[in-house]
């Protein structure tokens, strides 16, 4: 199995657990909702950074 089938199975394991954890608690489940998005556009922009950028950027 591929790196990113496992993270997206992780993510999926993951998403299933705070379901069952939280059932009764619509505001826990928001705010974990909120954090997960938040870190997902942050690992995203980091990436594309390293990626896509061919030098270092001090200046942001």
């Amino acid at each position: 199995m591929g790196t990113r089938l496992k993270v997206l199975r992780v993510f999926k394991d993951l998403h299933k657990t705070r379901r069952h954890v939280f059932r009764d608690d619509d505001r826990a489940l928001t705010v974990l909702r909120r954090v997960d998005n938040t870190l997902h556009c942050v690992l995203h922009l980091k990436n594309t950074l390293t990626c896509c950028v061919p030098f270092n950027i001090y200046f942001l």
